[in-house]
């Protein structure tokens, strides 16, 4: 058995835990625990989050999951850790495919789909542009935007490695002196000639796309001369991210998480130390994304 808990991240950060904790308890078929009202905390953890449209799509996917769990199985097995690092590689040793692959296959079916459809349409979300003929772009600013740029192959490099042999990394490795650089497993953004240099790249692919920014409102964009898209509602902005086929992401979990649930088939991904947990860039990648430095 396993208890669903969440944690004291944001949004982001909490999908990438509970689908976590989802895969494995799917892959070692174990009744999932909870209650949709009030989940067991890890740290903190804001329950406001359970009233999502993230967070109730995944809530049906438990309840469809622990139908097929005939007799639980006496193991209980608790994934919480200090860090992400922790709790998505437990999960992708377990799976040894990458997480996003593993869930679509396995867990994000058909019936699932068209509930989270008929959700956000619940919601009055509604998408502002052609899923087919546009590259949505994801900013990740706001908390971060004090952050300076790295090289995120280094990280990333060294995750992978660590991982690519049995080994869990934990919190240690943002010590510092402990990795190549310890910046590179922290959420940051990317300078504007990191996500133009990608854009190209797309357009070369998708020459009559239109580009769209998706970034909090009142952010500086003025230096990417394309349309943006701000709301104050997080979860409109990730259900956007689901809906464009060609993606140019950020270094973040809340851009990650667009790729459970979306319909992209061309991204384009800047590598950082959190990718390899998820198995991506690792020889348990299925996916065929893009990664950049």
């Amino acid at each position: 058995m396993i208890e669903l808990f969440g944690s004291s991240d944001r949004i982001g950060g909490n999908i990438a835990d509970m689908i976590a904790q989802i895969t494995y308890a799917k892959k070692n078929s174990l009744y999932i625990k909870y209650d949709r009202n009030s989940l067991r905390v890890y740290n903190s953890y804001n329950q406001n989050y359970n009233r999502t449209l993230f967070m109730e799509t995944l809530f049906d996917i438990i309840d469809k999951h622990n139908q097929t769990i005939i007799n639980d199985n006496v193991i209980t097995v608790d994934l919480a850790a200090p860090s992400h690092f922790e709790v998505l590689t437990k999960t992708l040793l377990s799976l040894e495919i990458d997480m996003f692959s593993y869930f679509k296959d396995t867990l994000y079916t058909d019936d699932i789909k068209s509930s989270f459809l008929e959700k956000a349409k619940a919601r009055n979300y509604e998408i502002p542009f052609d899923p087919n003929k546009t590259i949505l772009v994801h900013l990740r600013l706001e908390d971060v935007n004090g952050r300076g740029d790295y090289d995120g192959s280094l990280c990333a490099n060294y995750m992978r490695d660590r991982i690519e042999v049995g080994d869990i990394p934990r919190n240690e490795v943002l010590e510092p002196n402990a990795t190549p650089n310890p910046w590179c497993h922290m959420q940051a953004p990317l300078p504007t000639h990191k996500i133009q240099a990608e854009i190209n790249k797309a357009l070369i692919n998708n020459p009559n796309h239109e580009v769209i920014l998706i970034t909090n409102p009142g952010e500086d964009t003025s230096e990417l001369p394309y349309r943006v898209i701000s709301n104050s509602d997080e979860c409109y902005d990730l259900f956007l991210l689901c809906n464009a086929k060609t993606l140019v992401l950020s270094r973040s979990n809340f851009a990650l998480s667009s790729l459970y649930f979306g319909i992209a088939e061309e991204v384009y991904l800047p590598l950082w130390g959190h990718v390899p947990c998820y198995g991506l860039y690792t020889k348990y990648d299925k996916t065929n994304f893009n990664y950049f430095k």
